[in-house]
């Protein structure tokens, strides 16, 4: 396993790899792990079945728009 190391900003629930890393480990799973800064913790309310699948839908959504846009 490798690991790789940046800090970056969550908007809209997604996370932009650096450049350097952007085509990093491309089309493979990959484990995340999320950390704060214990005095800028926000906890939002957890997400149902529906709600987490939805999300996920959303960003499938997403990647093909940019994919398509830059064809």
């Amino acid at each position: 396993m490798q690991a790789i190391e940046f800090e970056a900003h969550l908007k809209d629930g997604m996370i932009q790899l650096p450049l350097p890393y952007r085509h990093w480990r491309e089309d493979c799973p990959v484990k995340v792990i999320v950390l704060t800064d214990d005095g800028e913790t926000r906890q939002s309310p957890p997400l149902d079945a529906n709600q987490r699948l939805s999300a996920i839908l959303e960003i499938s959504r997403r990647g093909t728009r940019r994919a398509q846009g830059r064809a």
